[in-house]
């Protein structure tokens, strides 16, 4: 009898449980950085800003990052706080925790309008930090300065 679904997926651990694919890069001691943003040309710069430390995987849509953190484990995820008409990033970062499972050790909130507010909203959500667009040497400064666990995750997830 088969207990895994379509996806190669156990069908009787809820998420959190599931094995965690690795890519390769991941072995290689480069880490991975999932950026979630409807504009392409953000996806671009983060992917610039930060390819000396990361492979970054860019989402346009919450369905492709769904995608990503079910196919493959990645420690750092980036977001953009207005993500079109349907969500905000703390809405898609809560999706993604709490249907998939997606427990990265560092989440970043980018945004073009910051307030008070969207801050507060998305620390409470568990985001470390929050920069604001135009990203700056700051922000890349932070993200290759991130604190990586060391080869105890590397053999937990490999």
């Amino acid at each position: 009898m088969n207990n895994r679904d379509s996806s190669g997926r156990f069908r009787f651990l809820p998420a959190f449980l599931q094995p965690r694919p690795t890519h390769l890069s991941s072995r290689l001691g480069m880490e991975s950085a999932l950026c979630l943003d409807d504009d392409p040309l953000s996806l671009r710069l983060v992917e610039h800003l930060l390819k000396k430390r990361f492979r970054v995987v860019s989402c346009p849509s919450i369905d492709r990052a769904i995608e990503a953190v079910r196919r493959e484990a990645i420690d750092v995820f980036l977001c953009d706080y207005h993500l079109g008409q349907e969500f905000t990033g703390a809405q898609a970062y809560e999706i993604l925790r709490i249907k998939h499972g997606y427990d990265p050790l560092h989440r970043i909130l980018i945004t073009s309008y910051p307030s008070p507010e969207i801050e507060a909203e998305t620390l409470a959500c568990g985001f470390d930090r929050v920069f604001s667009k135009p990203l700056r040497k700051e922000f890349q400064a932070y993200c290759l300065n991130l604190r990586s666990p060391g080869p105890a995750r590397n053999m937990r997830t490999g």
